[in-house]
C-alpha cells in the first residue's frame, strides 16, 4: 500500500507528520508505511481503519478495502477518470453485461436454478466478470461525483444512510 498512501499524501498535500499526529502514531510509522523500495512495513488492520477515518478519502478507502477485504479498488489504469468519460464507460460496461445476461440458456438457468453444468458455469462466470467491471466503473463514477461535491463517499453514505434504511435498502441497524 505504500504507493497508494504516497499518492494520497501527494494528492491532498497532507504531510506525513500531520497524518501521524492525526492518527496518534509517531512520524516514523508513516515513513515506514510509505517506503516504495520494497522495505515498507505493513499497515495493520487496526491502523488501516484509523488511516481511513483520518484520511476520509474515497480512493484510499477503496485501496484499504482491496488489501484487507478483497474488494475492488479504485481505478488507476489506462481509463480517464473524467466524469463524462466515466459516464460513457459506465454505459459501455453495462451494455456488455446486459449482452451476456441476454443469453437464453443462462437466463433459463437463472430462472430454474437447475444444476450448474460446465457450459452454464462459464457463461455465469463471464456474466459475473462483466457485472464486476460495471460495478468498478460505477464506483469510480461515484467517487468522481463526490469529488466534484468536495466530499468523500463515506460522507455521502453517512448523509443518506437513514434515508436508505427507510427506503428499505438496508436494515435498521445504522452502524
Amino acid at each position: 500500500m505504500p504507493r497508494e498512501i504516497n499518492q494520497f499524501l501527494s494528492r491532498t498535500g497532507i504531510t506525513k507528520r500531520t497524518l501521524a499526529k492525526d492518527m496518534h502514531v509517531v512520524a516514523q510509522t508513516i515513513t515506514d508505511w510509505t517506503k516504495e523500495d520494497g522495505s515498507a512495513k505493513n499497515v495493520t488492520a487496526e491502523n488501516a481503519v484509523r488511516l481511513n477515518e483520518v484520511a476520509n478519502d474515497s480512493s484510499l478507502a477503496q485501496t484499504i478495502g482491496y488489501y484487507y477485504l478483497g474488494l475492488p479498488k479504485s481505478m488507476d489504469g489506462d481509463y480517464s477518470l473524467d466524469l463524462s468519460k466515466l459516464d460513457d464507460l459506465r454505459d459501455l460496461e453495462e451494455d456488455e453485461r446486459d449482452e451476456k445476461q441476454s443469453d437464453r440458456d443462462l437466463r433459463r438457468f437463472l430462472c430454474k436454478g437447475t444444476e450448474l453444468d460446465e457450459t452454464i458455469y462459464e457463461k455465469l462466470l463471464d456474466l459475473a466478470r462483466e457485472q464486476a467491471e460495471a460495478c468498478i466503473v460505477n464506483n469510480q463514477y461515484l467517487f468522481a461525483l463526490c469529488e466534484q461535491l468536495g466530499m468523500s463517499v463515506m460522507e455521502l453514505t453517512e448523509m443518506f444512510m437513514d434515508r436508505w434504511i427507510s427506503d428499505g435498502y438496508f436494515g435498521g441497524d445504522n452502524v
